[in-house]
């Protein structure tokens, strides 16, 4: 399997990846590997903003006190986002080449791998540390996560990203994935 840009970005967004990956967006690649000529070249620019964004958002969950609105990394990162698949579906669009089905099923080939190695990981390592009360909770992450829906399940369970109980949410960071994928639906 090849890694793809999605894949190391919902890898970056998991906290794991590292820094240094130069990234040619294609997310108007076709399901059939394809490669076209229209597709988004390599922007620098735009990974320098991405390393930024990750940067302080670790640099938030390392050192809170030091780094307290690091968190806007995330919002950075879906300005980034929501700029560079709004110019693509805007192309696509005016090409009369949009298929909203095509978009999604690219999307679910791209993040899904990646999704469910962070969800198998965490849920082996959670059944040998959590107690039941916890693996309950940790279920509840699993299918919000898996439907990109998580921010509406940690809604019901009435977490916030700042509550001390949060640390006990090994998945917690995927609301910002069920958020990205909600807005375009919109």
């Amino acid at each position: 399997m090849e890694i793809t840009r999605e894949c190391v970005s919902a890898v970056w967004k998991s906290g794991a990846f590292a820094l240094g990956t130069r990234l040619r967006v294609n997310d108007d690649a076709p399901l059939d590997g394809a490669d076209r000529s229209d597709s988004i070249q390599y922007r620098p620019d735009i990974d320098g903003l991405r390393a930024i964004a990750v940067l302080a958002v670790l640099a938030y969950h390392a050192f809170p006190r030091a780094v307290p609105g690091g968190f806007a990394g995330v919002d950075i990162f879906f300005v980034i986002s929501g700029y560079l698949i709004t110019g693509i579906i805007i192309r696509q669009m005016l090409e009369k080449r949009f298929s909203l089905a095509n978009f999604y099923a690219r999307r679910i080939l791209r993040i899904f791998p990646c999704l469910v190695v962070v969800i198998l990981v965490t849920f082996v390592i959670a059944w040998f540390t959590f107690p039941a009360a916890e693996m309950e909770a940790l279920g509840t992450s699993i299918r919000g996560a898996a439907a990109f829906i998580e921010n509406f399940a940690l809604h019901e369970q009435i977490v916030g990203y700042f509550d001390p109980s949060a640390e006990r949410l090994p998945l917690l960071h995927l609301w910002s994935l069920g958020v990205e994928e909600q807005y375009y639906i919109v």
